[in-house]
This record gives C-alpha cells, sequence and structure tokens, in this order.
C-alpha cells in the first residue's frame, strides 16, 4: 500500500526531491561560470584556429605524439 501513497495525493517527498534536484542544478550551472570565468582571468579557454590546425602537441608541447603516423598506417 505505501507504493501507492504517491498516486492517493501525498507528493510532498516527491516534489521536495524535485525541487533538490532543481536547487543542485542552478549550483553547479553557477559553480562551474564561476570557475570558468576564474580560469579565463588567466587563460583562454579555447586555442586560436591556427595552433588547432597545427596540432595542439607541436603548438602547446613542442613535440609529435605520434611522428610516424602518416595517416595510412
Amino acid at each position: 500500500m505505501e507504493n501507492l501513497v504517491l498516486f492517493f495525493g501525498q507528493a510532498s517527498q516527491l516534489i521536495a526531491q524535485v525541487e533538490g534536484i532543481l536547487v543542485t542544478f542552478v549550483i553547479v550551472i553557477a559553480g562551474t561560470l564561476l570557475c570558468a570565468g576564474i580560469v579565463t582571468i588567466f587563460t583562454p579557454l579555447r586555442v586560436d584556429k591556427k595552433e588547432e590546425l597545427i596540432g595542439l602537441d607541436i603548438s602547446e608541447h613542442g613535440e609529435n605524439a605520434y611522428p610516424s603516423f602518416t595517416g595510412l598506417d
């Protein structure tokens, strides 16, 4: 009988859980935006288009990750 409580009008626990989920989403989104904003102060979040086309191994580390890879291996 306890499983049928939701269907007969006592949905306060479900409402409390949905509210908790929504509050959690808001906190997570705000925290993510805050962290991204702080990181952007010190360094860009994306690389330049030129660096992306060259490859991040070369532009970021100065080395090629797969020197023998030609695309046909």
